[in-house]
């Protein structure tokens, strides 16, 4: 028995492998605090590459999540859940679910923008500013995505950072225009995932937030 389970721990982790290395998947870190130390991607591909018990993989995924590139996945995965719990397949489209799927997929394709062979991106968590779902500190990039409109109030990519050029955007669902006094962009969720696939997102210009108006100088 022991043989048998640690032959399938090995299996998923060099699914996970061959995911990470064919670009299908992306590493996702989450940082807590400024000097959050992460997991370089050649460990985290060891760490799959040769994993035969089931804590190798649960110690790891305390530091990371594998993230599927393609919605496809998802789409397919949902479907099969929604059909046996016998719920209506429009629901895939709708609520938590659907904003899940979004948030993966537009990480991805973020990370797909970069220049490495292995794809990753980091998400920002400070417990006194709030949640960031992209940080992507090579190209400059600060992200918060969601499926509903958010007040000024709600939305935390302005706040870090400040001092820095950032291109900051929180995705809507009705929002579609840049706020001068808090300098990020509200962008709607469908036109944001064109504009990474297109590559306009590189158009839009990056500011600091460090100015008189804003909270994040505070």
């Amino acid at each position: 028995m022991q043989s048998i389970n640690q032959y399938k721990q090995h299996h998923i982790g060099r699914i996970l492998w061959f995911l990470l290395w064919a670009g299908l998947a992306s590493i996702e870190h989450k940082r807590i605090k400024p000097k959050t130390q992460v997991s370089t991607s050649g460990y985290i591909l060891e760490t799959l590459d040769n994993c035969r018990h089931k804590k190798e993989l649960k110690d790891l995924f305390k530091e990371v999540s594998i993230c599927i590139g393609s919605p496809l996945y998802y789409t397919r995965i949902g479907e099969d859940i929604l059909e046996r719990m016998n719920v209506n397949i429009e629901k895939l489209c709708k609520g938590m679910l659907f904003g899940k799927m979004m948030e993966l997929y537009i990480r991805s394709a973020l990370a797909q923008k970069k220049v490495q062979t292995i794809l990753t991106s980091h998400k920002l968590d400070y417990p006194d500013i709030g949640e960031v779902d992209v940080w992507d500190n090579e190209n400059r990039i600060l992200c918060e995505i969601g499926t509903r409109d958010k007040s000024d109030d709600e939305v935390n990519v302005y706040k870090y950072f400040p001092e820095h050029r950032f291109t900051r955007i929180c995705t809507s669902n009705t929002k579609d225009y840049f706020s001068e006094k808090y300098q990020y962009y509200q962008v709607l969720y469908a036109k944001f995932c064109c504009m990474i696939d297109t590559g306009d997102i590189f158009k839009l210009k990056s500011t600091t937030t460090c100015n008189k108006e804003s909270t994040a100088c505070e």
